[in-house]
């Protein structure tokens, strides 16, 4: 579900432009663009892809803005759920790129992770269920 395809799927106005990967879906080396409001054309490199530990690891590019990294893990909790740990961290390239992590980081980016953690939850429920 991590992966440049498959979140149009469970992410509301997702898409991406899928330009290096050898499954078509995310893998190591992967190379995909999305156009992210305010911040215009993104490059995502995946540059790690463990299925047997469950993770995945992005570097993210908004030239002359910012390099991020995000990491994200899946582990199982204590309750036989999974529990996923998403981390980003951000680095201005220039003033702008500055201005917009340290808006970003202090604004919407709960109100985002938490959109999107409802939008997982409620994916997944639904494919428990069978529903499309």
């Amino acid at each position: 579900m991590l992966c440049p395809v498959r979140e149009a799927e469970w992410i509301e106005g997702w898409s991406a432009k899928v330009i290096f990967s050898d499954s078509g879906l995310a893998e190591d080396n992967c190379i995909f663009t999305t156009n992210l409001a305010g911040r215009g054309e993104t490059t995502y490199v995946v540059t790690r892809y463990d299925k047997e530990q469950f993770a995945i690891e992005f570097v993210v590019f908004n030239p002359g803005m910012l390099v991020g990294k995000l990491d994200i893990t899946v582990t199982k909790s204590a309750a036989g759920k999974s529990e996923l740990c998403w981390t980003r961290t951000y680095t201005g390239l220039s003033p702008e790129g500055n201005s917009w992590a340290e808006a970003y980081v202090n604004g919407p980016f709960q109100q985002r992770m938490s959109g999107l953690a409802e939008s997982m939850n409620s994916y997944l429920s639904k494919q428990a269920q069978g529903i499309r």
